[in-house]
């Protein structure tokens, strides 16, 4: 989990740097953890057996920023 942190960090940055440049979206967003976590487990292999970085965390970047979610005030997980 914490390298899936680590990984997904510059993503969130990104993301909520574009939430404050763009007047006209009505609510934030954030990663999906779930889907960047499955992914992280995923480019393992690329990164420590093939040793194929810039690829990996590519694939990496691309999945998770695709998989966005919005932020929508007062709702709950309970």
């Amino acid at each position: 989990m914490t390298l899936c942190a680590v990984y997904a960090y510059p993503i969130e940055e990104k993301e909520r740097e574009e939430y404050k440049a763009d007047e006209n979206r009505k609510h934030d967003q954030k990663i999906n953890r779930t889907s960047a976590l499955a992914m992280t487990k995923d480019i393992l292999i690329s990164l420590f057996i093939r040793k194929d970085l810039k690829k990996a965390f590519d694939a990496f970047d691309d999945v998770v920023c695709k998989t966005r979610e919005i932020i929508r005030p007062s709702r709950s997980i309970f």
